[in-house]
């Protein structure tokens, strides 16, 4: 859960745009309803996962390449 701004929005990605927020309500609000939802925090923590693949050593070093 972060805030929607610089880079984190590229960084959740599009599956979990839910997570990001911009006032201290929509905060509290999405926290609380993670913290509260089994079933929507194990959804978040396996995006999570697959997202996390996107910065890997692996691919950064594909994505130079294909610069070149």
């Amino acid at each position: 859960i972060v805030i929607a701004k610089g880079g984190q929005v590229e960084i959740l990605g599009d599956d979990l745009q839910a997570l990001l927020w911009s006032t201290q309500e929509e905060c509290i609000d999405t926290t609380v309803s993670v913290i509260t939802n089994e079933k929507l925090l194990q959804e978040y923590q396996q995006e999570s996962l697959n997202q996390v693949k996107n910065f890997s050593k692996q691919v950064f070093t594909q994505k130079v390449w294909q610069m070149f």
